[in-house]
């Protein structure tokens, strides 16, 4: 069978577009000249996003600090999780949010905010790269004393650090050695140099060392219970007297890695206010102080209007407010990016740079009120629509082009596993492996890896098929397991809040089968040509009936591939599979879908005059095709 996607690659095949509405190209053009002109480092981005006012008064870089200056019961009541009359001192604190959630930005404040105490040496180590270095992880007890060795090295201590003389004061054992002797077995024993300078700094120097683990989320169960038993030994906490912080994700709670000593305790870390955030970013880009000179923008009437650095700024404050002062909308999308923030804000980025957003009631909305009325007051405004779940997988998968933007998109196509070439005209397996896999994996129950392979093996899966596809769900967030990221270290498995999304939301959202028809691999037969669905130049809604035709074609190719996938397989395998099927699914999406169409597409409640409004906008802003 001959099977291509109706798109390739958006870029090579010429698909993507100028927007035809002036206003949206301007406002999106001068937003991504600003961001551009802005583009921060990350200590930039800790520096100038970072967010105080968290739901429940999350602790702050200062309130950490403040945990061994004070007993737990004068502590904000955002730490009450801590166990009461506890001796600071002698505390291993656990920073625990989901990943992306902020820990590393309050844990960089953190050290910057105490950095110019001289009676203070944070010792800040990023361990994401050792995550896969299976010799560093099994030996951390010592290895991580090379990594101490090195930062000290760069430290407000290093003068006295490399200080042979100094050396000789603080271990006995030293006076008698040479200068040379002494050098070379510094270098080669670094552990014990290491002991025995912060040993002689905490008699003498008054000097508290804070050691901050940061980005060990993908680190196996008993690497990161290694870590953590590590941090609280009395050779760190008393002998070395080390105040250790650890950032963790979420599942790695005092509970689930079995500490029940005293010794530790956990911050859990909430949501910050991320229209906070948002404002910050786009104040940093477009300062209040920006020369506010305005563009003119000619119109199809011979008109024009006027359009400012502030006017863009407050449009898409204004959408920003929207979608987050939606509690409903802000935790679904929230959970779509599986709590990670940074994948939160993306979301909206993109959502603001959409082609497709020139047509939305909600930006039309704010266009006609905001820039339309200033040249024509006798214009009426666009009904608003606000902003829904669906629109969000609309602009996320369609960015910089009319059809699906694969190169650029978050969201996670699940009807095909390019990863793994499959052979012997068992190309279906490919369009149904994620699926297959995603609903047999629970929340709360685990799922042993080692047996869903198996099972799918024997349906006819490749092995090396399901451990790709295993490899890619993890990587993207939809699966998770507390034994970290590596396949081969994996033994549990469990559906992360992202993938309970894509099956319980995503999958029936006519938009994601909108645009993964354009990218799926498929007989003509089952294909629609985008610029039939989306229209020409300029883009406006495009043709709804090739738009349903073409999502009623991908769901019949899924529904044929399931059909297939049963045969050429024994019964006992076939048992096996309708378990695993658990019902026809793409029946059920194709009712689900239809449901869809009928009551919200074909029937929609938007008035005539509401139409007739905006569609009255839509004609004066638009440039007519040449």
């Amino acid at each position: 069978m001959n099977r291509n996607p109706e798109v390739k690659d958006i870029i090579t095949d010429g698909l993507l577009i100028e927007i035809a509405n002036p206003i949206y190209n301007l406002v999106k053009q001068e937003l991504d000249i600003y961001l551009l002109q802005k583009t921060l480092n990350e200590n930039d981005i800790n520096e100038e996003f970072y967010v105080d006012d968290r739901a429940n008064e999350i602790p702050t870089g200062s309130h950490v600090l403040k945990l061994w200056k004070k007993t737990p019961d004068d502590v904000v009541t955002s730490y009450n999780a801590f166990r009461n009359k506890i001796n600071n001192n002698g505390l291993v604190y656990l920073l625990i949010g989901r990943k992306g959630s902020g820990k590393t930005t309050i844990l960089i404040h953190f050290k910057e905010e105490s950095a110019a105490d001289k009676h203070i040496l944070n010792i800040y180590l990023d361990l994401k790269s050792k995550k896969s270095d299976k010799k560093f992880l099994s030996n951390f007890h010592d290895d991580i004393y090379e990594l101490i060795y090195d930062k000290i090295m760069d430290s407000k201590l290093s003068s006295y650090f490399n200080d042979i003389n100094f050396a000789k004061n603080i271990n006995s054992f030293y006076k008698y050695l040479s200068n040379a002797d002494l050098s070379k077995l510094l270098l080669t024993n670094k552990k014990d140099y290491v002991k025995n300078f912060l040993k002689y700094t905490k008699k003498t120097m008054d000097i508290t060392i804070y050691l901050i683990l940061d980005n060990i989320d993908d680190w196996p169960k008993e690497a990161v219970q290694t870590a953590i038993d590590v941090c609280g030994s009395s050779e760190f906490r008393s002998e070395l007297g080390i105040r250790s912080v650890i950032a963790l994700r979420d599942c790695w709670t005092t509970r689930s890695l079995n500490l029940s000593d005293y010794i530790y305790a956990s911050i859990m870390l909430s949501n910050p206010n991320y229209f906070s955030i948002i404002k910050k970013r786009l104040d940093l880009a477009i300062p209040d102080s920006v020369d506010d000179k305005p563009q003119l923008i000619p119109l199809n009437d011979g008109g024009h209007i006027e359009v400012t650095p502030n006017d863009v700024k407050e449009i898409y404050l204004d959408l920003a407010k929207q979608i987050t002062e939606n509690r409903s909308l802000q935790t679904e999308l929230f959970n779509l990016s599986n709590c990670n923030m940074r994948e939160f804000l993306q979301y909206i980025f993109y959502f603001f740079h959409s082609v497709h957003l020139s047509t939305k009631s909600s930006y039309l909305h704010l266009i006609s009120k905001k820039l339309l009325n200033k040249c024509y007051p006798d214009i009426e405004v666009v009904e608003n629509r606000d902003v829904q779940f669906h629109d969000f997988i609309e602009h996320n998968m369609a960015i910089h082009s009319y059809c699906f933007d694969s190169k650029a998109s978050l969201i996670f196509n699940l009807f095909y596993h390019k990863g793994y070439t499959y052979q012997f005209g068992d190309e279906y397996r490919a369009s149904l492996i994620f699926i297959r896999i995603l609903r047999n994996i629970s929340r709360s129950a685990p799922t042993y890896k080692n047996q869903l392979i198996a099972d799918l093996e024997e349906c006819g899966y490749p092995k090396e098929a399901i451990q790709d596809a295993i490899k890619i769900l993890v990587s993207t967030n939809l699966i998770e397991s507390p034994d970290g990221v590596e396949v081969n270290d994996i033994s549990e498995i469990y559906l992360s809040i992202k993938g309970e999304v894509y099956l319980k939301t995503v999958v029936y959202e006519f938009s994601y089968y909108l645009y993964l028809a354009d990218v799926e691999p498929m007989e003509n037969e089952y294909k629609t040509k985008v610029k039939e669905k989306y229209g020409e130049v300029p883009l406006g809604k495009g043709n709804l009936q090739k738009k349903i035709e073409s999502v009623y074609k991908l769901i019949s190719f899924l529904m044929k591939e399931e059909k297939l996938e049963g045969k050429n397989i024994s019964q006992q395998a076939k048992n096996t599979l309708n378990r695993y099927r658990q019902g026809e699914f793409f029946e059920e999406i194709l009712r689900e879908i239809r449901d869809t169409i009928n009551k919200k597409l074909l029937r929609s409640g938007t008035s005539d005059k509401a139409k007739k409004i905006e569609n009255a906008v839509i004609q004066k802003l638009f440039i007519p095709h040449q």
